[in-house]
């Protein structure tokens, strides 16, 4: 009997020995190498001598900055929040010693109080925060900073793992591809509909305006201006829809933020949030542009970057 209960011992500690080294090896060579965040991390250190611009910013700058040279670098991701964007700003400075201009998203949603509520996805930024950002909750203290040894069990994989592996073994597991859709191919009806829903989470709040999420956005303009770096303020495009949708004393309080910035930081502002107004074919939904859109607006900011550098 004794010897019966050691070997079912024994063999349970050698399954979940073996699933353990099997989850981590599969987080270590599948997951990181797939990981968007070190992707782009690793694609920044790759390209630091030829990154001359680069565009910092949400899932507006992902979606607009389309990359056809080694000159533009694209560093927005989808809900980075206003302290994130100060951290990757440092990041990229610090390493990519050539750059001249940082284009720095500029957008009504932003500073609202919409965009206090961190994602999970901050976690994944846990090696480039080097201050505390005390008055938000969710963002990594850096006196509790993750030092499990393990990668399957840091906090950016382990909830996720299990579902990864699953999605592997389908073949769905594969980099995120371009937005080819078009806006103008949803019906009116529904893009009213898509466009209301979003703006009256993102924007139409009691509280347009916080105060810390601008605290850090200043923060950023400083520390790109205090590294002798052009900082332009980016108002990406946005569909007619969304901007409708808007309330008005919202917009009102936004574009008096942009005036007082744009003054007190001395910094040029780049706006095309209406470039597109009658141009629903550009966007994939009611505030991203689709890649034919990006590539326009891409170009579009290349040159008018020229422009004001040969002033």
């Amino acid at each position: 009997m004794n010897r019966f209960i050691g070997l079912t011992v024994g063999f349970s500690l050698l399954f979940v020995f073996i699933h353990l080294l099997s989850i981590e090896l599969f987080v270590r060579k599948i997951m990181i190498p797939q990981d968007p965040v070190i992707m782009k991390q690793n694609a920044l250190v790759e390209q630091m001598e030829s990154i001359e611009v680069i565009g910092i910013g949400d899932s507006h700058t992902e979606c607009a900055l389309i990359c056809t040279n080694k000159v533009l670098f694209n560093y927005g991701r989808g809900g980075d929040p206003a302290p994130l964007m100060y951290f990757k700003t440092k990041f990229a400075l610090t390493h990519a010693k050539n750059i001249h201009t940082v284009l720095l998203q500029l957008d009504y949603h932003q500073f609202s109080d919409f965009r206090t509520n961190v994602d999970p996805g901050v976690i994944h930024f846990v090696s480039i925060i080097d201050e505390d950002v005390k008055e938000l909750f969710g963002y990594p203290r850096l006196s509790k900073k993750n030092s499990i040894i393990l990668y399957s069990l840091k906090k950016n994989y382990a909830p996720i793992v299990h579902k990864s592996i699953y999605q592997y073994l389908r073949g769905s597991l594969r980099p995120i591809e371009a937005h080819t859709a078009k806006w103008s191919d949803v019906s009116e009806l529904k893009r009213n509909e898509f466009a209301k829903k979003v703006v009256d989470i993102q924007i139409n709040s009691p509280n347009i305006m916080n105060t810390t999420l601008l605290f850090w956005y200043e923060k950023t303009i400083r520390f790109i201006q205090s590294s002798h770096v052009q900082v332009v303020l980016v108002r990406y495009p946005l569909s007619s829809e969304y901007l409708d949708a808007m309330d008005t004393d919202a917009e009102q309080e936004f574009n008096q933020l942009v005036s007082r910035l744009q003054n007190s930081y001395n910094c040029c502002v780049l706006d095309y949030h209406r470039l597109f107004y009658y141009r629903r074919d550009l966007f994939f939904n009611q505030d991203h542009v689709n890649f034919t859109g990006g590539t326009f607006i891409s170009h579009t900011i290349l040159n008018d970057i020229d422009t004001l550098t040969n002033k």
